[in-house]
């Protein structure tokens, strides 16, 4: 059993070697990249004066008040606030 785990061990050994050259190979070729990502921007500039716009005055439209006698109004009974009349 022993002389089979030394022979699978020989056969890996050179695979696993092979795979770590390529995983370093890989982390120098991006390490100019990473190094710059790492880097830290410059602060902006700093905000001095925020512009504020005074807001316009609320404006009111009032309608055009009616002429009772051009609408017809004046033929209308007049409406009763009282309760009815029948008693």
């Amino acid at each position: 059993m022993n002389g089979v785990l030394v022979m699978v061990g020989a056969l890996l050994f050179p695979l696993l070697g092979l795979g770590l050259l390529l995983w370093l190979t890989h982390l120098e070729e991006t390490l100019p990249r990473d190094v710059d990502r790492s880097r830290r921007k410059p602060d902006p500039p700093p905000v001095l004066a925020i512009p504020v716009h005074e807001p316009l005055p609320p404006t009111v439209r009032i309608p055009r008040q009616r002429n009772p006698a051009q609408t017809g109004a004046a033929s209308l009974p007049e409406p009763s606030l009282g309760g009815s009349t029948n008693r």
